[in-house]
């Protein structure tokens, strides 16, 4: 365990050593004692009452706070460490040491958040544990994948569920948000490295912790969408890294990202921050390999703003938004309308919705260059492509009809998908002409 830098004591660390006389407070002498007792095997909810107490006391306790965060982290590993029922007899005595080390460690060692480290530790205990699995198990070991989560959650949750209760606090440009930040990402190192090493039998990354994973991916929506919009890279990109096989980690961060705009959102700001998103999910072109492609073109539609109209909205003036981002959209028709009924299905809801307006019309002239150069027709293989689309251009008949009617190519773009909806004998498309026909 020396890797883990877990040591047998020297000696005892009595009360007495930490007593007013030896030149600690009654303060730290009370936290130390509370450390001993927090990392007991036996007082599973210690560790969070303790935590939410240090927290509230972190301006007292100075470097001793970062000092009980580097604890608490220890005890996460080494609780994962016990000795299990068909382990040797070495392993048994050599954790109660190490558990003893633990207990008796002191709070007046220099300590900074530089030392709190999640995967450091995880990478150690995963060595271990992986070593143990070896000399008692037979099996072999599937390459890139652990045989531990490398920290125990549910104390990790209760060490640092405080960084998650309300992010709000953290002002961006203060030290509190750096030192937020600073955690967050950590932690995210951490929990990036399980779900990669965890992964299932096609190939997918594992589901977010349901004690830490979900509340880190919505803390660093939340930094990235309000913290200093030059730093805001730092918080989508580490996520948006793990590709399509990490399809749960990234829609859950693209939920997110888009449920915290509100009415006090500045569209220009959010436009500088959401372009480069969306121009990093297209620009990576590995997406689209091997048997993850279905996953990279449902999160292409996601982080597009597909299904997350109502979100959108809530921000003033957020067509001006979309309006600014119209040479992605336009390009992402290009290369990914074609053919493509749930991408097809996907643009025409966001059209319809307040939020696609100001693409509305372009959006018709669109959709009808990619259905011609569709290269097959026939049956929809989606009912709900067909719907989304006639939907669509009965909305256009209803509320646009007078401008359709003064343009040519948007008039003759109508044309072309009205008989396109007839054409794959959709049962509104007869319906559907004769109201155009009524318009003209």
């Amino acid at each position: 365990m020396s890797a883990i830098s877990f040591r047998p004591p020297s000696k005892t660390v009595s009360d007495t050593e930490v007593s007013p006389v030896n030149g600690y407070s009654p303060m730290i002498a009370s936290t130390t004692l509370a450390v001993r007792a927090a990392y007991a095997p036996v007082l599973l909810h210690a560790p969070q009452s303790f935590a939410n107490i240090a927290h509230l006391a972190r301006d007292q306790l100075g470097p001793r706070w970062w000092r009980i965060l580097f604890l608490a982290l220890l005890w996460s590993g080494l609780s994962l460490l016990g000795p299990r029922f068909d382990d040797g007899g070495e392993v048994g005595p050599r954790w109660s040491r190490w558990l003893r080390w633990l207990r008796t460690r002191r709070l007046d060692v220099a300590a900074t958040i530089d030392m709190i480290q999640p995967l450091s530790i995880a990478e150690r205990v995963e060595r271990i544990v992986r070593g143990r699995w070896s000399r008692h198990r037979h099996s072999e070991i599937e390459p890139g994948r652990c045989v531990s989560a490398g920290l125990e959650p549910w104390y990790l949750k209760a060490a640092f569920g405080w960084l998650f209760r309300d992010p709000s606090l953290f002002m961006p440009d203060s030290a509190e948000f750096r030192e937020a930040e600073k955690l967050v990402l950590s932690l995210w190192d951490y929990e990036a490295w399980r779900v990669i090493g965890h992964f299932k039998d096609d190939g997918d990354y594992d589901l977010l912790s349901q004690q830490l994973g979900y509340d880190l991916v919505g803390a660093l929506a939340h930094m990235a969408l309000d913290g200093p919009i030059g730093t805001s890279a730092e918080f989508w990109k580490p996520v948006l890294q793990l590709g399509p096989k990490g399809h749960y980690a990234i829609s859950h961060f693209l939920t997110q990202w888009f449920s915290k705009l509100t009415d006090q959102t500045e569209p220009g700001n959010f436009e500088r921050r959401w372009r480069p998103v969306i121009e990093f999910v297209r620009g990576a072109g590995d997406w689209r390999k091997g048997r993850q492609w279905y996953h990279a073109e449902q999160l292409e539609r996601q982080v597009m703003g597909f299904g997350a109209e109502s979100f959108i909205a809530r921000m003033p003036a957020s067509g001006t938004v979309i309006s600014e981002l119209r040479d992605l959209y336009k390009t992402w028709v290009d290369a990914r309308l074609q053919g493509d009924e749930a991408n097809l299905a996907g643009f025409c809801n966001f059209l319809a919705s307040r939020v696609g307006l100001p693409l509305r019309l372009d959006g018709l002239v669109w959709i009808s260059e990619a259905v011609r150069n569709t290269p097959h027709a026939g049956r929809w293989h989606r009912d709900t492509s067909s719907d989304a689309l006639t939907s669509f251009l009965n909305l256009l008949l209803s509320e646009h009809a007078h401008e359709i009617s003064k343009d040519m190519a948007q008039r003759q773009a109508l044309f072309d998908l009205a008989a396109y909806v007839v054409s794959r004998n959709h049962p509104s498309g007869l319906a559907l002409q004769e109201r155009i026909r009524r318009m003209v």
